[in-house]
């Protein structure tokens, strides 16, 4: 019987081990196969803009990086709150790339239930948008926003997307 071979087999060792690669893996997987090519696309009024995979990358390791310099690490929780933007997934990937633990909740959440939420999950953090932060009363190490904002309380998600900092090692097998 010949044995049957997939896409995967080719990059299998290069990029990943084990039978299936993680989110993170598969992305950087994607961004070697489409470095150029759109991973999101958003619009901004009649304006379309584009991420691709190898500014994706770049930007989920600048967040995994920046979220490794504040102690996070595998198995934190990390509240996700925020409308479907680009930042959002860029987030989801970046919590993901440290093994630390997603806690999504709806954006249209009140805030008392994010606050009750949050202790119940027992965050350490929260990404979300600016209207979202401000109504909380919830302690968190560190808040981030998913908006443009220029205010010291909270780190502005625009200045850590761009950071060109070294990528966050992935976490190893025994380590997962």
């Amino acid at each position: 019987m010949i044995e049957k071979k997939t896409v995967l087999d080719r990059y299998r060792g290069e990029f990943f081990e084990g039978e299936w690669p993680s989110i993170t893996e598969m992305l950087k997987l994607n961004a070697h196969r489409y470095s150029d090519r759109p991973a999101f696309s958003h619009f901004e009024g009649n304006e379309k803009h584009s991420i691709t995979f190898s500014e994706l990358l770049e930007r989920v390791y600048g967040v995994a990086t920046f979220l490794k310099s504040k102690g996070i690490k595998q198995g934190d929780r990390i509240i996700l709150n925020g409308k479907n933007t680009p930042a959002w997934g860029i987030s989801y990937l970046g919590i993901q790339a440290l093994s630390a633990v997603v806690v999504p909740l709806d954006n249209q959440m009140t805030a008392d239930r994010v606050d009750a939420l949050s202790q119940f999950s027992g965050a350490r953090a929260i990404f979300a948008d600016n209207d979202v932060l401000e109504r909380l009363s919830a302690d968190f190490e560190f808040k981030v926003s998913l908006s443009k904002f220029d205010n010291a309380e909270y780190v502005d998600f625009e200045s850590i997307k761009s950071a060109k900092k070294a990528p966050a090692p992935l976490p190893t097998e025994d380590e997962v």
